[in-house]
């Protein structure tokens, strides 16, 4: 009886197979008909839905990536700014005031880059200086004889926040050897 059921059992999935393949060819051949009948009824796999849907459910209408963008840059230039400016006025207060006024301006040559723990001199910069805890956030702002390797624990692109490190370089220019 045992042989027989399993028997049976076995024709029974592979009749279910069979009739399975058959209907997923007759709904294949049905969706080409359809798509060819109405591309407005199709949808692409570029189309990405749900970041239409969810941008339309919760900002109402299309956002503008570029104003989100730029608001991104000017709060990672205001957290790095800020961050500088306190440095500052620890390491060279005497000079405080000036590169204030100097940094404030709207055409003020500043540089900036995010940095990366595994580019060759951050490995050395590790190993130089031992109590630095690299994070995914590590910035490099140069103004004038300034530059510092600021420091942050989550995206300061997002948040105005504090670094959780700054090491600051102040340049010194170098002075050349006098004749005698």
């Amino acid at each position: 009886m045992k042989p027989f059921l399993i028997l049976l059992f076995f024709l029974m999935s592979m009749i279910g197979e069979i009739h399975s393949e058959e209907s997923k060819l007759t709904a294949g051949s049905e969706k080409e008909k359809n798509s060819k009948a109405s591309d407005s009824a199709s949808v692409d796999d570029e189309d990405d839905l749900d970041k239409i849907f969810y941008q339309y459910y919760f900002f109402q209408k299309e956002p503008d990536l570029e104003d989100l963008q730029k608001e991104r840059n000017q709060t990672l230039r205001t957290n790095l700014i800020k961050a500088m400016k306190d440095e500052v006025f620890i390491r060279d207060p005497a000079n405080l005031q000036k590169a204030k006024e100097e940094i404030d301006k709207p055409d003020a040559n500043i540089k900036f880059r995010q940095v990366s723990r595994y580019s060759i001199w951050m490995k050395k910069i590790k190993r130089e200086i031992g109590y630095l805890i690299f994070t995914d956030y590590m910035y490099i702002i140069q103004f004038q004889q300034y530059i510092a390797l600021i420091l942050y624990e989550v995206d300061p692109k997002k948040h105005l926040m504090k670094p959780v490190g700054v090491e600051l370089v102040i340049k010194k220019e170098k002075k050349g050897r006098s004749e005698e």
